[in-house]
Order: structure tokens, then sequence, then C-alpha cells
């Protein structure tokens, strides 16, 4: 299920993820909904629709202008710059919202280039809807107009902020009632709401303001503070009036201030002759404004001259704009530098500059530094193709070693990574994953040193384990080394220690069973045959293990006591055969006598 706010009532509708309308529970109006299901696309979307429903048109497109830079075929983001554009705030009528217009535009919205995406980019249910929508705006646009059309023209537009926080009167509101007196002296038809719409419904407010400000000659943009300019319904009315602006080079915008400093005017003023009116002296601004309209019936500018002027004023207005944005880029203040650019590129689209900043503020940077330190590849962002598409060499140049650092960075990052992955591998005893490792660290710049301080670290981690008598271990590690300094040497040296071992163990074996053998024969004095065989194989196979520092001796010790345990053997066997003869002897001398005896007896 998708989730995004009502663009009447800012209710939650949620919706199966294929659909593109949906009705909202909270007033029931049937819409287009945002078809994705990116959190963050939906995020923007639901930002830019409260910002068009509190009637931050400017804001809310700059909003929609952002999604369009990724999603350039996105039929919801156009329809919402068309909303917009012709102030469209939803209202309720008999428990019904209906549109109603806050800049109403000669333009007819079918002809609307933004409105032609929509339709163009939508798909067949979306579209009826669209449609359906136009043909409401379309509607009420024609009754503004032919209401407007009824009014009287006007001569100068007062746009200033009527009330203040606590909903009373400002003093922006009495000053521009002494102007509105004053002006009123001199004959001009001037429209002060205050006055102008005295006894006018609220509904019927935007016919008038768009006839005066279509008719207005001269518009005067009066506060006493900042906020008061940017107020909703004020910018609205400057926006607007520089819109026309640069369609009819014979209106003129008079930022007119009184207790604040000119430098905190919008920075939209920036270009324009701003006009202090904080004491009571208006003769000044009378002047100015006399000369104006003495200069319109007097001179006639030729449309080539018009021309020239524009193209001057664009470009020192962008050149001017272009160095504010750089100073709010450094100050971090990311949303005054998206909102200048968008100035800028309003002026002049080829402006590289303007989307070099654009760029650095998207990924929240000050500077190229911060660029490079984070790491952004700048290969597939498209304000940085647009920059690379308009710039100079120069700057070309610029963001193509930005990017060739950036890249450079990742590849140094990876580097240390892959580097501190070994170390730990290494201090682990994963000496096999840190040498597979260390085959993709050639692959980096500037790794020889590593390498050898890492090959060497390895090399004497298997010298350790040899001291430590893990032979097995040591080859191994060595073995891993391959070609490194001695590894080989070391490993065949290490298999003679084994060998030794092996030998010096098996002669100790041999050696105690040898004497504990010995022991046994000369304890019982018992000379097995066997036993003795078996014995002396045994001296012999010492006299074999030539690689035992002890078996020499041992083998001429133990021959000596063999020597002596046949001596002792044979000894007893002679002894043996004496006692033998002896009692075979003894054995005769008594058959003998017997045999004696029995002859006389016999004789008897």
């Amino acid at each position: 299920m998708g989730s995004c706010r009502c663009k009447m009532c800012g209710g939650h509708i949620h919706y199966d993820n294929n659909a593109s309308v949906a009705t909202c529970e909270f007033c029931g109006t049937e819409q287009t909904i945002v078809k994705t299901d990116d959190t963050k696309k939906v995020n923007l979307f639901n930002r830019a629709n409260a910002l068009r429903m509190q009637n931050e048109f400017d804001k809310a497109q700059l909003t929609y202008d952002n999604i369009l830079i990724d999603e350039p075929n996105n039929a919801e983001a156009h329809w919402g710059i068309c909303l917009c554009r012709y102030g469209v705030e939803y209202v309720t009528v008999d428990g019904k919202k209906v549109p109603t217009c806050h800049r109403t535009s000669i333009r007819n919205i079918f002809e609307d280039l933004d409105y032609i995406e929509t339709i163009n980019n939508a798909d067949v249910v979306a579209k009826e809807v669209y449609e359906k929508e136009a043909k409401a705006l379309a509607k009420i646009q024609k009754e503004i107009l032919s209401i407007s059309q009824k009014e009287e023209p006007y001569d100068i537009f007062i746009s200033y902020k009527e009330h203040d926080e606590n909903n009373g009167r400002t003093k922006d509101s009495i000053k521009g009632e002494e102007i509105y007196k004053e002006l009123e002296k001199k004959g001009y038809r001037v429209f002060y709401s205050r006055i102008t719409l005295k006894n006018t419904e609220t509904t019927k407010y935007e016919p008038i303001i768009f006839a005066a400000l279509m008719s207005s000659k001269v518009m005067l943009s009066l506060g006493s503070k900042k906020e008061h300019f940017t107020a909703i319904w004020e910018k609205n009315e400057w926006s607007r009036f520089m819109s026309l602006m640069k369609e009819d080079h014979k209106k003129y915008l008079i930022p007119c201030y009184f207790d604040m400093d000119s430098k905190d005017l919008p920075e939209d003023f920036m270009m324009l002759e701003s006009q202090n009116v904080s004491d009571n002296n208006l003769e000044p601004l009378i002047k100015r404004i006399d000369k104006l309209f003495a200069a319109s019936e007097k001179v006639v500018v030729s449309s080539e001259q018009v021309e020239v002027r524009e193209k001057v004023v664009n470009k020192l207005s962008v050149e001017n704009t272009i160095g504010r944005i750089g100073l709010f880029l450094a100050d971090g203040k990311f949303g005054n530098v998206n909102e200048l650019v968008e100035k800028v590129l309003n002026t002049d689209y080829t402006c590289a500059l303007a989307y070099y900043y654009k760029m650095l503020s998207s990924y929240g940077c000050k500077n190229e530094e911060e660029l490079i330190s984070r790491r952004i590849v700048l290969d597939n962002d498209k304000n940085c193709e647009k920059a690379l598409k308009f710039a100079d060499n120069e700057l070309k140049s610029k963001i193509e070693d930005i990017n060739e650092k950036v890249k450079e960075a990742i590849l140094e990052k990876e580097k240390n990574d892959l580097i501190k992955k070994i170390d730990s591998n290494i201090k682990s005893g994963r000496f096999n994953d840190a040498i597979n490792e260390l085959k993709d660290l050639y692959k980096y710049k500037n790794t020889e040193a590593d390498i050898n301080r890492i090959r060497e670290e390895i090399y004497q981690a298997a010298v350790k384990r040899e001291s430590e008598k893990k032979h097995s271990d040591a080859i191994y590690i060595f073995t891993l080394l391959g070609d490194y300094r001695d590894s080989k040497a070391q490993i065949e040296e290490i298999k003679n220690v084994i060998r030794v071992e092996d030998e010096c163990k098996k002669c100790n074996e041999l050696a105690k069973s040898i004497e504990a053998t010995i022991k046994h024969i000369n304890g019982t004095n018992v000379f097995d045959e066997k036993t003795l065989k078996n014995l002396n194989k045994k001296i012999e196979e010492i006299r074999d293990l030539t690689l035992s520092p002890t078996s020499s001796d041992r083998y001429y010790q133990y021959k000596e006591e063999y020597k002596k345990i046949i001596e002792k053997r044979d000894k007893n066997r002679h002894v043996n055969k004496i006692v033998v003869l002896v009692m075979l002897g003894i054995t005769v001398v008594i058959a003998i006598a017997a045999l004696i005896c029995a002859c006389i007896f016999v004789k008897k």
C-alpha cells in the first residue's frame, strides 16, 4: 500500500501501489496521486503540497522543479507546477473542495507547457482527472478575466502587509495610506487594498487585484520589516508584477522601505533602485513617480534598445546574484542558495555556475573540498552535466579535476580500508585471507611500501611461530609468502629441525626401552635369546639415528653393556656345563656303586 497527502485538505490517502487516482476519505475528493514507492520522493511531494496549501506558491514550485530534475516526465510534478503558477487553493463550498485562483494569467491553462507535459505523461485514468480539474480552473480563469476587464485601469499598485501577528493594523498599512492619499491628490488612480477592496467580497478580490496588476505602470512594494516584504500575499503581488515586467518593459517596481536598512530588502530587489520613505517627506518618491509617467509619455524606446538594456540588466543581475549565492553557500545556507539559483536560471538557463552551485548545495557541501572529502562522484549528476554543458574551459577543467580527485579519494579510502582489513587478519592469525587480500592491493597506486610492510609482518609472524616450536604453522605461513626473502630456505630448515627432533625423540624412546631391558636382564640373569636379539636390534637402530646428537654415545654405551651381558651369558653357560658334567659324574659313580653292591649281593 502507498500513502501520500491529499492535495485539497492535507489528509492521509492510502492507495494500491498500481493506482494513479484515489479518493480522500476525509474530504471525499477524487484526485491524482504520486506513483512511486520511493519514500523520499513521496516526502518531497507532500512538502510541495503543504507549501502550496499555505499559499507559498514559489517555494512549492521550487520543490516540484527539484523533483523534475530526477524525473523530468513525472506528470504529478508538472501538474503541481500548474497549480502553483495559477495560485490554486482548494476551499470548502457546500461541503466540497473547489479550486480558487490567486494568480490569474491571461494565458489559457490548456496552453500551459507544464499542463501539456502533464497530459503527455499521465496514464488514461489520471489523464481524465487532470483534464477535469483543468476545465474547472479554465472556467474560474475565464470568470476572473471577464470581471477584471470591466475594471478601470490603475496607474499605481501599492503592495504591503495589512495585518500584524496579532491581527492589528501594521505601520506599513498606515504609511501606505499616506502615500495613497498623496498620489490621489496628484490625480493618479491608485490600488490600495484597504480602500480599493473595502466593500468587496473576499472571493472577488482576485479579479480586481489581477486587473490592477495588469494595468498599473508602477508598483510600490512597501515595508518596514524584511519579513513583511516576504509575507505570503505581499510577495505574491510583487512576484507576479515582476513577471509582468519581463514582458512589459514600461512597468516599474519601486521597493519602498522605512525603519529598516536597505540591505535587508529581498534578494529579488537587488537590481532595483529602492526608495527610503522613513520621514514624512514623500516628495522624492512622488517626483520619481512623476518622472516615470512623464518619460513613458515622451520617450519611445525601440525594441532593439529594450533588448540590449534587458541583456545588460540581466547580465549584471546574474553576476551579482551569483556572488550572493557564493556567500550563502560558504555560510551553509543551502535554502537561500537554491532559491537564488532558480532565479538566476529563470533569467539565464545557460549559467553554468548556477548549476555548479546547485550541485554543491544538493549534497549539502559548502565548497569543492567538502565534496571531495565526502567522496561524491559526479558522473551521473544532472546538475553537473548541465554545468559542464554550458561551462567555459576554466570551469569545465575545475569540475573535471574535482571529479578526478573524488575518484582518487574513493580509491584511497578503498586502499586504506583494505590495508586495515589485512592488518586485522594478520593480528587474528588469518594469514591465508591476508595474503589473498594482499593480491588486491597491487591494483592501487603507491602501495609498494605498504605491501612490503605487510609481507614483512607476515614473515616475522612465521619466524615467531618457529621460535615457539610451532613448526607446522611456520611452514604454512612461509609457504604463503612464496618467494619473499628466504621463505623457501626457511621451510627446508624447519623441515630439517623437524627431522632432528623426530630422531631425537625416537632415540630417547629407544634408549628408554634398551635401559629397561638391560635392567631386567641384569636383575633376573635370564638370557632369553629373543630378548637379546631385540635388544641388539634396538641398539643398532640408535646407531642409524645420526641426526640425534646423543645417538653415537648411546650406541657405544649400550653396545658395551650388551657385550657384558653376552659375556655374562657365556660365563653362565660354562658354569652350567661344569655343573652338568659333575652331576653326570656323580650319577655315573652312584650307578657303578649300585651295580657293585648288586653283584656282591648276588654272590652271597
